[in-house]
């Protein structure tokens, strides 16, 4: 099992509307859209048990739709190598006869937590395609590219995911952050497009 570098346990906090994060001694409170940003960011940095429950606590709200925290949920599973549970949340998601989709999910989730992310884009390319009410997907997607150094690729999945989770919500505040740390990263380089090369 992997362990997290990270003492932080989360819960549901006043009317479903907060999550409490209490992270070592500190207790912090801050909203569903910024918890699951928060969420997003631990599972980059291979941080899945914090973000595993900072997800469930998002989960127990209730307020939005189920499948933005369990495809986030079942890739950390993958993370923390509890395959069986990636894949049960993951049936539970798409119950209809839809296995090759569950196995497909389940198969890049797998290839990117062992650093196939090449293997990892291949799979997710086609349920993405597929599936345009899993706006979770895109967003991680996204963060393939972007580790691959496709960075145009990576803002089309990251626009895709705000596109599809109409009204805003929890994906689309994610993928909004990740497009502003990546303007902000593109800003600090250096412009070299009218330097001569050497001769």
């Amino acid at each position: 099992m992997v362990s997290s570098n990270i003492d932080l346990n989360a819960t549901l906090w006043e009317d479903k509307k907060l999550v409490q994060l209490q992270v070592g001694s500190k207790t912090h409170h801050i909203n569903l859209k910024r918890a699951y940003a928060l969420a997003h960011s631990l599972l980059k940095s291979k941080e899945y048990e914090a973000a595993a429950k900072i997800l469930d606590a998002i989960a127990l709200s209730g307020n939005y739709y189920p499948s933005r925290t369990a495809i986030m949920l079942a890739r950390c599973k993958v993370g923390m190598r509890d395959y069986q549970a990636c894949k049960t949340l993951l049936q539970e998601l798409i119950p209809e006869d839809k296995s090759s989709t569950v196995d497909r999910l389940q198969a890049a989730f797998v290839f990117d937590a062992v650093g196939m992310r090449w293997d990892a884009a291949r799979e997710l390319v086609g349920v993405v395609n597929e599936r345009t009410d899993l706006p979770s997907l895109c967003l991680l997607m996204g963060d393939l590219f972007a580790s691959l150094g496709k960075t145009r690729k990576a803002i089309l999945c990251w626009q895709l995911a705000m596109k599809r989770d109409m009204n805003g919500g929890l994906v689309a505040n994610a993928a909004k952050e990740e497009l502003v740390k990546l303007v902000k990263a593109l800003k600090k380089q250096p412009d070299t497009r009218d330097e001569k090369p050497a001769a």
